[in-house]
Formats: structure tokens, C-alpha cells, sequence
């Protein structure tokens, strides 16, 4: 009976977070698509009231377990726009390439930043000693 109320938590924190951020995003005209924005609340949940981890957690366990089933929808799409895709082959490439380049060096110079051993050290002298 414990584990039918853990897991019921903890669906329905999730599913309110992913209705409440459609919700939120549908009326703000939001631009980040709405279950992007349940997440964040979901992670702000998760945050402030740290005790529901588990029940949050027993219930995501099925999903993330069957992960890869609820990628048959995107790979049928990219079999129905197949013709689009090569068409323009040349300029989604560079935006993959491009843009996977700009986040990992942004990811990087981030983390040489955050992870500096005291405040006198900056990213450029943490760049001088790594080379």
C-alpha cells in the first residue's frame, strides 16, 4: 500500500509540474515550449521541498527504464520529412556542428570559472596555468 501512495505522489507532482507549465507557457505566449517549463518547476519543486525526491523518483523510474520507446514518434518524423532533411543536409549541419562548438566552449570556459580554488585566481590565469 506504501509504494501505491509513494508512487501516486509522486505521478501527480510530475504531471501537475507538465500540465501547469503547458498551462503557464500557453498563457504567457511563451516561446520555451511548455513541458520544458514544467521541468523547471519541477526542479524547483524538487528544491524547496527536497522530502518528495523519492516519491518523485518512484514514479519516473518506469518511464526512464522505456526511455527509448518515446523515441519512435521523433524517428518516424524524421523519416516523414526525410526529403526536407537532404535538401538542406549542408545548412543543418553546420548549425549541429556550429552550435554543439559554441555550447562546449561556453560549457567550458563556465567551468574553469566556477571551479577556480579561490577569488584571486580568474579564468585567464587559470588559462595560463593550463598551458
Amino acid at each position: 500500500m506504501k509504494k501505491l501512495i509513494t508512487g501516486l505522489v509522486g505521478a501527480s507532482v510530475i504531471l501537475a509540474c507538465y500540465w501547469l507549465g503547458l498551462f503557464i507557457s500557453d498563457i504567457f505566449h511563451l516561446a520555451v515550449p511548455g513541458a520544458v517549463c514544467g521541468l523547471m518547476m519541477l526542479l524547483i519543486l524538487l528544491f524547496v521541498l527536497p522530502s518528495i525526491k523519492d516519491s518523485v523518483a518512484f514514479a519516473a523510474q518506469p518511464l526512464l527504464s522505456h526511455m527509448s520507446l518515446l523515441f519512435i514518434p521523433v524517428v518516424m518524423g524524421v523519416g516523414v520529412y526525410w526529403t526536407n532533411i537532404t535538401d538542406n543536409i549542408t545548412s543543418l549541419a553546420i548549425a549541429v556542428v556550429v552550435t554543439t562548438c559554441l555550447v562546449l566552449g561556453i560549457q567550458a570556459k563556465l567551468t574553469v570559472w566556477l571551479m577556480a580554488d579561490d577569488e584571486s585566481e580568474t579564468p585567464s590565469n587559470i588559462d595560463e596555468k593550463c598551458q
